[in-house]
């Protein structure tokens, strides 16, 4: 009887619900990119002006980054560009996608061919651009959400220090 009792109470308490729930979307958040902590050694901090040189028969240089994005399971899409200036889409190094990876932070390296970064003594523009997804259309480096985007530059400082060594001084005043 005390059974009944309590199943009976506990039942008339409870109640049924008949509605949708709509969660929330999950909001958002545009990416980040940061250098490895070895990049400073390496000279390839974004923060620091890299030099790159043709003496050394590297076939590209070497580029290591750490993207940040909060939505871990984003496939965020990438475009590298080399001196980028108006609408030149010859300046396009390379782009494609990074694959979540369950985690806050994915480690990636970019690379440009040596043959983009000649002649020397030269400097360049190095420019990484994140985001969920690009408009690709006539806007193809802004991102389809606005304010949806990371953006990295890095100066490149070109020289020959076998066939050029005293004649690798460059006036930055000309870097694009």
């Amino acid at each position: 009887m005390r059974c009944a009792a309590v199943f009976a109470s506990a039942f008339l308490m409870s109640c049924l619900v008949t509605d949708t729930i709509q969660l929330p979307e999950e909001r958002n958040f545009p990416p980040s990119v940061i250098s490895p902590d070895d990049a400073r050694l390496e000279g390839t901090s974004f923060d620091q002006i890299v030099v790159f040189d043709v003496a050394d028969e590297e076939v590209e240089l070497v580029l290591p980054v750490i993207v940040r994005d909060p939505n871990l399971d984003q496939t965020l899409e990438y475009q590298l560009w080399l001196d980028f200036t108006g609408n030149n889409v010859n300046a396009l190094v390379s782009d494609g996608t990074l694959s979540p990876v369950g985690a806050f932070e994915r480690s990636t390296t970019m690379r440009i061919p040596a043959t983009r970064l000649v002649p020397a003594p030269s400097c360049h523009r190095v420019e990484l651009l994140v985001t969920g997804a690009f408009d690709r259309g006539t806007r193809f480096r802004d991102p389809v959400e606005p304010g949806d985007l990371s953006q990295t530059v890095w100066w490149v400082r070109v020289i020959d220090s076998i066939n050029n060594p005293g004649g690798n001084a460059i006036d930055l005043s000309s870097c694009p």
